[in-house]
């Protein structure tokens, strides 16, 4: 099984891209070791809202929605639909991919809409030779407190991811409460059934790309941690899957990257202007092509 991660890399790509900076900043940004997260900064805009925190959350996510309720698909997402992945994951709120989905020929089929939290989120697209499915794992843009900003959200996230990977987390459906076992156990018994997007982190290969990795993603992080321990654990009984990391990092994080049994796929220079991100990612694309 192929599994693609993306995040907001192509969106720099479409009529009306606006960074995260312009959509959460409220402490200035600075560079490298300096930059304060996004996650950090969503908090100070909420505090410093003097006492109406929950309000000024709700203006803050709904004017997020209005800006990303519309929008575009591009190039670089029909370049990556018409690729052999059976699952698209993203970070991304918006539509964008779903969009490419019908421009390739796919056609929505069914939904699993969750709440708050986006453990099983899922829409299944079929086209006339194959069916694959998108995850918005970081909120949706129609449900407005879907939406991941602050780190008292990712807090609670991973408590929740947590409780999957433990066995701890059930869910509803047809009026029956679905139990889901504990992840080692599953893999070990050859049971995995991919409730969740979490599973593809120990049951498929996943291409990364488009996705800056910043170390405010502490609910990502903490599964490439956990999978690592759980293939040491598991050692024989587990056939590692691959998880290979498109773009350009500093040699730290590099090396985190590698420490963690990831690849890391690095392009020849760091680009400045749009023609060298287009160039990039084009490479990119078709080194992902070559590897499925």
């Amino acid at each position: 099984m192929n599994t693609i991660l993306f995040g907001n890399g192509f969106n720099y790509f479409s009529e009306g891209f606006e960074p995260w900076e312009s959509l959460v900043s409220n402490i200035e940004i600075g560079k490298g070791e300096e930059r304060i997260p996004f996650t950090f900064q969503y908090e100070s805009k909420l505090f410093l809202a003097h006492g109406e925190r929950r309000s000024e959350e709700t203006r803050a996510l709904s004017e997020i929605c209005k800006k990303m309720k519309d929008f575009p698909s591009n190039k670089f997402y029909e370049k990556i639909v018409k690729l052999n992945f059976d699952n698209y994951l993203t970070t991304n709120y918006d539509h964008a991919i779903e969009k490419a989905m019908v421009t390739g020929g796919y056609n929505k089929i069914s939904t699993i809409r969750t709440g708050k939290y986006s453990i099983r989120r899922k829409k299944a697209y079929q086209s006339s030779e194959r069916m694959v499915n998108v995850w918005h794992i970081h909120g949706d843009v129609d449900v407005k407190n879907s939406i991941m900003l602050g780190y008292e959200f990712y807090g609670n996230y991973l408590s929740q991811i947590k409780h999957y990977i433990d066995g701890k987390y059930s869910y509803n459906m047809n009026k029956t409460t679905v139990p889901v076992g504990p992840l080692k156990s599953r893999v070990i018994q050859g049971t995995i059934d991919y409730t969740s997007w979490i599973d593809f982190f120990v049951a498929s290969n996943i291409h990364i790309i488009a996705y800056g990795l910043y170390y405010d993603e502490i609910d990502l992080w903490w599964l490439f941690i956990k999978r690592k321990m759980i293939i040491d654990e598991l050692g024989s009984l587990l056939t590692p899957n691959k998880i290979v990391y498109y773009g350009n990092v500093d040699k730290g994080k590099k090396k985190l990257l590698e420490c963690l049994g990831i690849e890391v796929v690095d392009y020849e220079s760091r680009p400045t202007k749009t023609t060298g991100y287009e160039k990039m990612y084009n490479f990119f694309i078709e080194e992902m092509r070559n590897r499925l």
